[in-house]
């Protein structure tokens, strides 16, 4: 699944706005899932998280004239170090499209399923 990532950079002095579009690689959590301690028992699920990404393209305007800028080879490599600089707070936002995408998904599972039973 593809997300659009936007951000902001300043490049010499010019302020684009970066579109990115980035694919989950794969998503990591950090529970435990069952453990018993002093007797007690109980189920840690953790929090997931993006672990890696994919950048799948890049589009740059430039936000006060709207003009898109054609990124040259020197541009994009600069891009990239900015978007490795940010790798974290992507993975972060990242993460936070695809619960909203889940939870829009379970959504409409949930309405689907209500519209069968009702025999619509």
């Amino acid at each position: 699944m593809s997300f659009e990532i936007v951000r902001e950079y300043a490049v010499k002095g010019i302020y684009l706005e970066v579109y990115v579009d980035a694919e989950i690689g794969s998503i990591g959590n950090d529970g435990i899932g069952s453990y018993e301690f002093w007797g007690a028992r109980g189920f840690d699920k953790g929090h997931d998280y993006v672990e890696d990404f994919t950048v799948e393209g890049v589009t740059v305007f430039q936000p006060k004239t709207s003009k898109g800028v054609k990124p040259s080879a020197r541009l994009l490599k600069v891009l990239t170090e900015l978007i490795d600089k940010d790798y974290e707070s992507i993975c972060e936002e990242l993460m936070e499209k695809q619960g909203d995408y889940n939870e829009g998904m379970q959504d409409y599972y949930d309405d689907m399923r209500y519209e069968e039973s009702r025999g619509n």
